[in-house]
Parts: C-alpha cells; sequence; structure tokens
C-alpha cells in the first residue's frame, strides 16, 4: 500500500447544521485529491477551471475513486464541478471501471518496462511539423 496523508478539515453546512469532513488526500506525489465525507459516504469532488466537458475529465475521477478503494476507503461516485459552465457531472464507479483501470494500469506498467515505446509508423508522419520529436 502507498504511503498518504490526510489532511481533514471540518466545515459546518449553513442549512443544517450538519458537520462535513472535508479531506486532501496525497498518494505519493502523485495524486492530490479533494473529497467530502457524509456521515460513511465519501465522495471525491474535482473542479475544473475549462468552458469544456471532457471524457478525460471524468476517468481522472474514477482513477481517484479508483486509488481510494484500493488503500481501503469506501468510495463509489464523484462530482465535477465546472464554475463557468455553471453545471455538474456527477460520476458513478462500478466493477467494470475498476477492471478496466486496472488493465491501463498493467499496461502502462509494461510500456514503462521497454527501453523505447514501439514506433508508431503513419503515411502522413513524414510531413508532420512535429516527426522529428516522435522519429528522431
Amino acid at each position: 500500500m502507498d504511503n498518504y496523508l490526510v489532511d481533514e478539515n471540518f466545515l459546518k453546512a449553513k442549512m443544517t447544521g450538519t458537520m462535513i469532513a472535508y479531506y486532501i488526500i496525497c498518494i505519493g506525489e502523485t495524486v492530490k485529491i479533494d473529497f467530502l465525507k457524509f456521515g460513511d459516504e465519501i465522495v471525491v469532488h474535482e473542479v475544473k477551471k475549462s468552458r469544456k466537458l471532457e471524457e478525460a475529465h471524468i476517468w481522472q475521477v474514477k482513477f481517484y475513486i479508483y486509488s481510494l478503494q484500493k488503500l481501503g476507503i469506501k468510495c463509489h461516485s464523484g462530482v465535477i464541478h465546472y464554475p463557468k459552465l455553471m453545471r455538474k457531472v456527477d460520476v458513478d464507479f462500478n466493477e467494470n471501471d475498476y477492471i478496466k483501470i486496472e488493465i491501463i494500469h498493467q499496461e502502462i506498467s509494461e510500456l514503462l518496462k521497454q527501453s523505447l515505446p514501439p514506433p508508431i509508423k503513419k503515411t502522413y508522419c513524414a510531413k508532420c511539423a512535429y516527426y522529428n520529436f516522435c522519429y528522431l
């Protein structure tokens, strides 16, 4: 299990007076997660400054949920907030997501073990302005 640090702060909901625990969890130096705890339920919250809804944002939150579950923390959902759009997106995490992230993690580990990434030769690459960055 990775080392992790939890910084716990408490907020008091104005309307109900309910105490809400607000945590920041750091896993190694790579993942910093903000989440709220309502009783026994933990919900990951992510705020995006972007004006664009992207699938990558959803998978980022799913990865955070996966990371929390790997630490034994019960979490099955998240919310992405887009203040500039005045929108939020609910993110559910299920067993298929867990399996998909496990597979991707394994594939990344295999790539990192290789001395060089496998070359991808496409017909349009030779004319690309970035050819030197990829192949030289």
